[in-house]
């Protein structure tokens, strides 16, 4: 029997800010493709691995300073949280590069954490802190706790970005 599971990953982004001239801007682009060839269950009695990642990161974060201030002279910390839980499934997202600066190469901002992969809950963790643009950021994500007794159908995450300036 093979299960057919649906992952939709919808965002909003937020920011904040704490000078009224920085406003920065954060744009999640890219649908995450998850492999589920190995959701197939042979034999009565198993289950299926409960844990599926992208095989490579499909989505990418943007942030830009639309504020007064030089596009590269500002600091910021992305946070993200789930708006609900979908049972006990689990979903992580990670890293998986610097992406580009505002001017379009790898010069011009700083980008560190977001990896290794963080778990997501309804309590915003922080993923990553930044200086600057960085533009096509790659993130992967993954499923935890996938299981048969779950029914088969559509999984719709949806997730807060929040970005703080300081």
């Amino acid at each position: 029997m093979k299960r057919i599971i649906t992952i939709l990953i919808a965002a909003l982004a937020m920011l904040s800010s704490e000078s009224v001239q920085s406003q920065v801007i954060v744009t999640l682009n890219g649908i995450p493709t998850f492999d589920t060839s190995t959701l197939t269950v042979t034999e009565a009695g198993l289950d299926f691995p409960s844990n599926i990642s992208e095989i490579q990161a499909n989505t990418t974060i943007s942030i830009r300073n639309n504020g007064a201030n030089n596009p590269n002279n500002y600091n910021y910390r992305l946070s993200v949280s789930l708006l609900e839980m979908i049972g006990d499934i689990g979903l992580t997202i990670e890293r998986t590069g610097t992406g580009t600066s505002g001017s379009g190469g790898s010069a011009g901002g700083k980008i560190s954490g977001g990896s290794p992969a963080v778990l997501l809950s309804t309590i915003p963790v922080e993923f990553f802190e930044g200086t600057g643009d960085r533009l096509n950021v790659p993130v992967r994500f993954g499923i935890r706790n996938l299981s048969v007794t779950q029914p088969a159908g559509n999984l719709s995450f949806r997730l807060v970005f929040t970005a703080t300036a300081f």
